[in-house]
């Protein structure tokens, strides 16, 4: 009796794993899918809003159910929803584990204070559609002048623009005569953590 129920608990196991799996790649399709219907239009929604609009049309309600109890309503929407996802363990580094609708986000894209430092912190989110052989990840994201676009970003070559005619990290702070020597532009050199949503 004992062996037939070992095989049949595994079996089972085995079979609801399985299912999650399978849940978690259609989710993730219908995070893709959301998304892809923004790309080329025009830049509406701020980098945060966006973010919030694809995930709440993939019913993935859990940061915005946050933000809406969030009592740091003055804080800005790419800091709410780290901490969001901080607290709920979901915040990560290692590019080897991201996956397709993960968000990532990134520090010092623009002087948000004002104050001429490298030292802003949680100025960019989007959200990964893509990622390639390479370790080049595609993200959409919304920026101020060219609309809701995709992005590039690839943590093994952090500072290289171009390899041939493939971009493995896209230009996301605009230079400025006020930036200070060691001011970084591409996004592999911005990139702070990646969030999952799932």
């Amino acid at each position: 009796m004992l062996k037939i129920k070992k095989p049949i608990t595994i079996f089972f196991l085995v079979f609801i794993i399985v299912l999650l799996l399978s849940a978690k790649s259609d989710k993730r399709s219908e995070i893709i899918k959301a998304a892809k219907k923004y790309a080329g239009k025009p830049g509406i929604y701020d980098c945060s809003t966006l973010v919030r609009k694809i995930l709440n049309q993939a019913d993935i309600v859990f940061i915005e159910e946050g933000i809406k109890n969030s009592r740091s309503r003055h804080k800005k929407g790419v800091r709410i929803i780290y901490e969001i996802l901080a607290r709920k363990g979901k915040i990560y580094r290692d590019y080897r584990t991201a996956g397709l609708g993960d968000l990532v986000l990134f520090n010092n894209t623009y002087d948000m204070n004002r104050n001429r430092r490298l030292d802003d912190r949680f100025t960019h989110i989007g959200i990964i559609t893509r990622i390639d052989r390479d370790g080049t990840m595609q993200y959409l994201h919304s920026t101020i002048g060219k609309g809701i676009i995709y992005g590039y970003l690839n943590l093994q070559h952090k500072s290289v623009y171009k390899r041939g005619d493939k971009v493995l990290n896209n230009y996301l702070r605009r230079k400025s005569r006020h930036d200070r020597p060691g001011t970084k532009y591409l996004s592999g050199e911005l990139f702070f953590a990646f969030g999952k949503v799932l």
